[in-house]
């Protein structure tokens, strides 16, 4: 039998929501050996947290007992609106298919030779003649932003207002009233876009979404506004952080960098071993709608679970020496850092080209880049993860 105190959180002078927890694998490392299911404080509440692999995996896709649905109904919804991560079964999978339709294989192969490879040498290309830049507000940020705004086919001088819209949405947890005044002005705004690009399609994101059918069933117009702004929301934040992630591992470990531009065939395992030992998304929240018995646990209705990747992506039982960071890893289990099942990120085939192509450009138009400090980088963030920041110093060329 399993059993878990609902009533007495581990380390309660942490909110893992809230804090910035600078120290958060070790913290995991510390709950997964307390058990598989550990009382934490999340969100000023109470949650369980769950710390194996195994059991994580598990509760991705039993949509029965966790559907995502149910939080982000609560947490998103009223922001972004009715998003594929409200629906269930049919309607879910309809959504999904007209959706993944700007997605496809093709897409995403045009979208990073026309777009993300130009934008990122043009990045850094701008740094160079500094000698020096901070690559999360100068790089990865920028990046990740300018990639999905330009993939959506935003117009360039429109992109700082949906800047500081997006941004203030996205504090929704925080700040509710601004925020849905954000959502309001950005949703004004692309309906109209939307509107104008029925009328003159292109190759975009957009674009894409107008022409998806999927069982002769088409996106209306509020319908592609609404999954706009769902990925908008997870397009930015945490591919940039996945990119700080990389680039902090690859610096701090010289044997890696120098594997990194002579044996450019490393990359993708690279990447993928950066997903697995510092997971941008370190902790997905969940609600379990109903009283259930499941694992040996007793969930109340309505508890908050929260799903530990962190922790999973660190189990030893999944990833033998799971806190040395090893690009040949033999993986004989699959991250969970894009979710499993039928909520699998979407954009995660983008995520990985995005951290690809960042790296690479870095490391071959600055030759020399090294960090600026010698003190560790402090990666931050309980739910979102990645470095606060992160100095480097190179060569200055024109």
């Amino acid at each position: 039998m399993t059993r878990m105190d609902w009533s007495t959180p581990a380390f309660p002078d942490i909110d893992f929501a809230r804090d910035d927890v600078p120290d958060l694998p070790d913290r995991m490392r510390d709950l997964r050996k307390q058990g598989r299911f550990v009382s934490i404080r999340f969100h000023e509440g109470v949650a369980c947290l769950i710390t194996h692999y195994d059991d994580v995996r598990a509760a991705f896709v039993d949509e029965r007992i966790f559907p995502a649905a149910a939080a982000h109904r609560e947490h998103t919804e009223p922001v972004l609106g009715r998003t594929m991560s409200t629906m269930m079964g049919r309607e879910h999978r309809t959504n999904r298919a007209l959706v993944s339709h700007a997605f496809r294989p093709r897409v995403i192969r045009d979208a990073v030779e026309s777009l993300l490879e130009p934008l990122a040498e043009t990045l850094v290309d701008q740094l160079a003649p500094r000698g020096s830049a901070e690559l999360m507000s100068d790089f990865a940020r920028p990046l990740a932003f300018r990639v999905i705004t330009r993939y959506m086919g935003i117009p360039v001088e429109d992109e700082q207002n949906v800047l500081e819209w997006g941004s203030g949405l996205l504090r929704f947890a925080w700040e509710p009233g601004p925020a849905l005044e954000c959502a309001a002005q950005i949703r004004k705004y692309l309906i109209g876009v939307v509107g104008a690009r029925r009328h003159e399609e292109g190759r975009d994101l957009i674009s894409e979404l107008i022409l998806a059918e999927f069982e002769g069933r088409r996106l209306d117009d509020e319908e592609i506004v609404t999954a706009i702004l769902s990925l908008f929301a997870a397009g930015i934040d945490s591919p940039a952080n996945a990119i700080g992630n990389l680039i902090a591992a690859v610096l701090t470990r010289p044997d890696v960098e120098a594997r990194a531009r002579a044996q450019p065939a490393i990359l993708p395992s690279l990447i993928e071993e950066s997903l697995r030992f510092t997971p941008s998304p370190a902790l997905i929240p969940r609600k379990c709608p109903e009283a259930t018995h499941w694992r040996g646990v007793d969930f109340p209705a309505d508890s908050t679970v929260i799903f530990g990747i962190t922790s999973a992506n660190r189990d030893p039982d999944a990833f033998p020496d799971p806190d040395r960071f090893d690009p040949d890893r033999k993986m004989n289990h699959s991250i969970l850092s894009f979710g499993r099942g039928v909520h699998l990120c979407i954009g995660a085939h983008l995520a990985r080209n995005e951290m690809q192509v960042a790296l690479r450009t870095l490391l071959e138009r600055l030759p020399d880049i090294r960090l600026a400090r010698s003190e560790p980088i402090e990666t931050v963030g309980g739910v979102l993860r990645g470095p606060r920041a992160l100095p480097v110093v190179f060569g200055a060329r024109s």
